[in-house]
């Protein structure tokens, strides 16, 4: 609920992105290796201002529940896995053993959020469910916490939005 309530409420960000970390089982072909990948808002592309080498990132309807697994690889699995085959889009890899059809490759220098880890596989927050045998759940009811990233649409704007998301937030004002 925090993170959508953010999202969709604030004044001051051109963008909010939610993401999360899972060791994944990947299987492509006759292929398997395991992987890092990271469940992420549908937005993450967009707001960190990557745009796949092919195909495409995720659009907001890849994050309601029920939509189909979409997963974006990183350039180095196009790599290793496809030969860098410009026909993987739509391809079917194998995650935990759930299936997800390729929808994008990331750019050759982008390896997600997490320092000092590349990236494997993106798929949207609520395929997190697919992972865990859980129903999908949509971000707003999402309960567990998320680590998210901001971009300001201004920089002068910080401790507007600083005391925004404490008001949202309901912390109380320390300095």
């Amino acid at each position: 609920r925090l993170y959508a309530g953010l999202r969709d409420n604030n004044q001051s960000l051109s963008g909010l992105i939610a993401y999360s970390t899972a060791n994944l089982g990947l299987t492509a072909g006759d292929r398997t290796e395991r992987i890092r990948g990271e469940l992420v808002s549908a937005n993450y592309f967009s707001v960190l201002g990557v745009q796949p080498t092919i195909g495409s990132a995720f659009a907001p309807s890849d994050e309601t529940p029920g939509a189909p697994r979409a997963a974006l690889i990183s350039d180095a699995l196009w790599t290793r896995f496809f030969n860098r085959d410009p026909n993987v889009l739509n391809k079917t890899i194998s995650l935990n053993g759930r299936s997800f059809s390729v929808v994008g490759v990331a750019p050759n220098k982008f390896s997600g959020m997490l320092r000092g880890m590349a990236t494997d596989v993106w798929v949207t927050l609520p395929h997190a469910a697919d992972f865990e045998d859980l129903a999908a759940v949509p971000l707003d009811v999402v309960e567990q916490p998320l680590p998210a990233r901001a971009r300001l649409g201004d920089w002068d704007l910080v401790l507007r939005v600083t005391e925004r998301a404490r008001k949202i937030l309901h912390v109380p004002h320390v300095l």
